[in-house]
């Protein structure tokens, strides 16, 4: 982005109202950076606009320390080596020869030591990015200037130890060297003259290519769900309905390790949760023993559903969004044919098609790591995790209750257990993913900030209750989530969501009657609004002959007689 565009774009956005705010911790003058770190904001959310709040030149660990006890919703920490030690920087004079060396490395040492303190108490609470060196110093030593001395490589060493501790926490995100390179190369970065003059040290498209890295790490589009792939000449090479289902190949040996390579991609995906499915133009008899090959890098399992026919794959992938119950925009559909891309792009321009090319190795594994851009998160939960195997428990359910009459009879019999965890107990990454995710049985569709959700754990009048929930045909995992705050004359009830993987269950009385028991004797103030998407959540209070008003008011003993007849499942104890 060019320095004029960003200026423009900064100006445009003042007139919209500031809707997060970041502390930019560093110890350089931030100049520039400041700029692109606004700009690239409001250019991936249109309409929306960043403040940031900026600290001391020269200061980098005061800065870090005035951001922990911040107001702000998230961290961005930026440092060069002159911020870990002054005698690595340009406009700083100190000796560099003989002990010298062991003397700056333990002061790294020190003060990456007292950096990964305060960050891991950042990260208790907020997101924070950050960014390490990205201008070498390459004066110092007494080396060849081609020979890595025993200095730098003990500098290194320590960056790496701090970044590997920090990395722990799924909090703390680090730039990738490697994604920084491709789009500012080592050699291009560095301004001297400007750093000598007023101490920012970067060229300005360097600033901003990390900028716009930062504002990525810091607010990344939502990963994507589950993945639908072709079958010949994607998952194997080979039309296994030609030449047979023994035959399709995968590996090196048979020139085709591509193949191979993108069976353990889609291994990985699905060990992160990610669902798989199949969409092949295909006897269904060929396709199912193909699968049942125990040599396939990934278990022909993980593919559910699968769909093989003669129709055109969009119809395919339609009968799979339906079944997963998610939309387009949640999912990836990979094919090593162009046209069938367009074909299914057509009906479904939600969806993100990628061109799989195993002629071709580069693109290829550009196609390898788009997969984990698009699928990519700090961390793995357990409910991750479970994601596949309790899709394969919801198909049995379904099969099983459409098989009956009697629904309440079926739902009595599923011997299911509710159990409920609250405040500081909860698993606050997943109540975010399910807040900020679930859409149909949500009570306003509104977003919930990492801080926003730490403030009502923390603070006396909140209160968070996360909802998990098995069965007989095995664990749902954290399936819904309710919040808000318990005030003097009422229980205001912020958020309130359950998945859809739970629908069908009733346990949306359950979480109705925990909040009645949170709430005493005081009257329940349901934070409704009414959104395109929350069509689930205005059935359950029709049925229960609620006013769709807002807010929504329920007398206690109101909402414990809509109850009646309703509670099914048998609940763990509470904790608190």
């Amino acid at each position: 982005m060019k320095l004029q565009e960003a200026l423009t774009t900064v100006a445009n956005a003042r007139a919209h109202a500031v809707d997060k705010r970041v502390a930019l911790a560093c110890g350089i003058e931030p100049l520039h950076l400041r700029t692109y770190l606004e700009a690239h904001y409001a250019t991936r959310l249109a309409g929306h606009r960043l403040e940031l709040e900026c600290g001391l030149y020269g200061d980098l660990e005061g800065n870090i320390d005035r951001a922990a006890t911040s107001a702000c919703d998230a961290v961005a920490i930026v440092f060069e080596w002159g911020d870990l030690d002054p005698r690595l920087g340009l406009r700083s004079v100190g000796a560099w020869s003989g002990p010298i060396y062991d003397e700056i490395i333990a002061d790294v040492n020190a003060r990456l030591a007292r950096m990964a303190q305060a960050v891991e108490r950042i990260t208790a609470h907020k997101l924070v990015a950050l960014s390490p060196p990205t201008i070498p110093w390459m004066i110092a030593g007494s080396t060849i200037a081609a020979q890595h001395s025993a200095f730098e490589l003990a500098l290194a060493h320590a960056l790496a130890s701090f970044l590997v501790r920090v990395s722990h926490s799924p909090r703390a995100l680090v730039v990738h060297p490697a994604q920084l390179e491709r789009l500012s190369p080592p050699s291009q970065r560095h301004d001297p003259r400007m750093e000598l003059a007023v101490g920012f040290p970067y060229r300005l498209p360097h600033a901003s290519a990390l900028a716009e890295l930062i504002v990525t790490l810091l607010f990344p589009p939502a990963p994507k769900k589950a993945l639908i792939t072709d079958l010949d000449d994607t998952l194997w090479k080979g039309l296994v309905g030609e030449i047979g289902a023994d035959k399709v190949t995968w590996t090196h040996a048979d020139g085709s390790q591509l193949h191979g390579m993108y069976q353990l991609v889609l291994r990985q995906l699905a060990d992160m949760g990610v669902l798989l499915g199949v969409a092949s133009k295909n006897d269904p008899d060929v396709v199912r023993m193909a699968l049942a090959r125990e040599e396939l890098w990934i278990e022909g399992s993980r593919f559910f559903p699968v769909h093989a026919s003669w129709s055109p794959k969009s119809q395919s992938v339609t009968a799979i969004l339906e079944f997963w119950n998610i939309s387009a925009e949640d999912v990836v559909f990979i094919d090593d044919s162009q046209i069938e891309l367009d074909e299914v792009s057509r009906i479904h321009p939600g969806l993100e098609c990628v061109l799989f090319t195993p002629s071709d190795p580069v693109q290829a594994l550009r196609s390898f790591e788009k997969l984990r851009t698009l699928f990519g998160r700090p961390r793995i939960s357990h409910d991750d995790t479970q994601r596949s195997a309790s899709l394969r428990a919801i198909a049995a359910f379904e099969v099983d209750r459409g098989a009956g009459s009697n629904h309440a009879a079926f739902i009595q019999s599923l011997d299911g257990v509710v159990s409920f965890r609250r405040d500081e107990r909860v698993d606050q990454e997943r109540v975010l993913q399910l807040l900020n995710k679930t859409n149909q049985f949500n009570l306003n569709g509104r977003r919930v900030a990492d801080q926003e959700l730490a403030r009502l754990v923390e603070q006396p009048d909140g209160f968070v209750v996360e909802v998990a929930y098995r069965d007989r045909y095995g664990s749902l995992g954290t399936i819904g989530v309710v919040a808000g705050r318990l005030e003097a004359d009422r229980l205001s009830v912020l958020h309130w969501v359950l998945s859809c993987r739970a629908f069908s269950r009733n346990l949306e009385h359950h979480m109705l009657q925990r909040l009645i028991q949170v709430a005493g004797e005081r009257p329940l103030h349901l934070a409704y609004e009414h959104t395109a998407r929350n069509g689930p959540l205005q059935q359950f209070l029709a049925a229960l002959a609620v006013p769709l008003d807002s807010p929504l008011i329920l007398a206690p003993a109101r909402a414990a007689e809509l109850l009646l007849d309703q509670l099914p499942h048998a609940l763990r104890a509470a904790d608190g």
